[in-house]
């Protein structure tokens, strides 16, 4: 049995947009548009079923042309602030990650504080994460959003009895 020492490590950015709190929690449920590395990281997160505690949460990290995904779920969470932890599934990747995602809204913005605590064996990941850079790519999401609320609906139609098994 090797025994392996974890490094831990944190990650901590903030950023400001030009939209309300409630607004970016919203678009977060859809994933960005197109996402670029050039040269420097870059990780972003989507919440596609919403805010709430046990909601799943998937982050992306975009290293070059390697993708690293995993899912975390909600652990604690109010209206502007929320606690993330990983999915026991995905500790293949991680030995141990949480993450805080705080949001606050200012007179025309909304600032966003994400802090990140990760442990992993692999080097060259935890190396990655640590320089990466957070996008939210809020005009992407809004852009998906607005195609998703326009597309057409169908109607579910019934089968007549006649025509079913039973």
């Amino acid at each position: 049995m090797k025994n392996y020492i974890l490094r831990m490590a944190f990650l901590t950015q903030a950023s400001s947009h030009t939209l309300s709190a409630a607004e970016a929690i919203s678009l977060l449920r859809f994933s960005p548009l197109m996402v670029r590395s050039q040269g420097k990281p870059v990780l972003h997160y989507q919440l596609p079923l919403g805010l709430w505690e046990g909601a799943p949460v998937h982050y992306h990290l975009l290293q070059g042309m390697i993708l690293t995904t995993w899912r975390g779920a909600v652990v604690r969470q109010d209206a502007q602030d929320f606690m993330v932890r990983i999915v026991p599934a995905f500790r293949n990747i991680w030995a141990d990650f949480v993450a805080h995602h705080h949001f606050t809204d200012s007179s025309s913005s909304v600032e966003i504080h994400d802090h990140y605590e990760f442990h992993s064996s692999d080097t060259t990941l935890m190396m990655a994460f640590a320089e990466a850079t957070g996008i939210y790519q809020f005009d992407g999401r809004r852009w998906i959003a607005r195609q998703e609320s326009e597309a057409p609906t169908t109607a579910i139609e019934s089968i007549p009895q006649s025509k079913t098994a039973g």
